[in-house]
């Protein structure tokens, strides 16, 4: 058994655009690599299997934005018999010496929709993690599905620590589930 949740973008606009699928917060967009604004550009240091797009908070000071998905019956007792572990991974960064930053969480839920387990996070990337290049850093953690869990939410928050954009920056999130 091996289940992949990706969480990813699909601009083909030019125009800011809004996350799809996701629940949002504030000003976070699908930014085009090389636009003006984020910083991050095709050459970046980051995935090598980007897409055209990332996600990028634009000029709220603080940007949330969240998926939450119910797991289908399939996979109940195989996480009651503490059988399902999860990888959860993205590519978080910012631009040059700025901290703006993102993070990303993911919570299980059980089925009276009450959190369960620890809360897994990942990031934030700071300009020092970055030396205070443009970039994305991997960052991932990975454990054990708690038992009873029947959803799980990804959420992710964006930070600006100061100026006038919020250039925390994220893409390629990925929640895997495998025995």
């Amino acid at each position: 058994m091996n289940r992949e949740y990706v969480f990813s973008l699909n601009n083909t606009h030019t125009s800011i655009v809004s996350p799809t699928d996701w629940e949002y917060n504030g000003t976070v967009t699908q930014a085009y690599y090389n636009n003006t604004y984020s910083g991050q550009t095709s050459t970046s240091p980051g995935p090598n299997d980007r897409g055209q797009c990332h996600f990028y908070a634009q000029i709220s000071s603080i940007t949330t934005m969240w998926q939450k998905r119910n797991f289908t019956s399939f996979f109940h007792s195989l996480i009651d018999n503490q059988t399902v572990w999860f990888n959860f991974s993205a590519w978080i960064g910012g631009r040059g010496e700025n901290d703006d930053n993102s993070q990303a969480s993911v919570m299980f839920f059980d089925k009276f929709n009450q959190m369960t387990g620890n809360i897994s996070t990942i990031g934030p990337v700071l300009a020092s993690d970055r030396s205070n290049i443009t970039s994305l850093i991997f960052r991932q953690k990975g454990g054990r599905v708690p038992n009873g869990t029947r959803s799980f939410q990804i959420f992710v928050k964006f930070t600006r620590t100061g100026g006038t954009y919020n250039n925390g920056a994220i893409d390629n999130i990925s929640f895997i589930l495998y025995q």
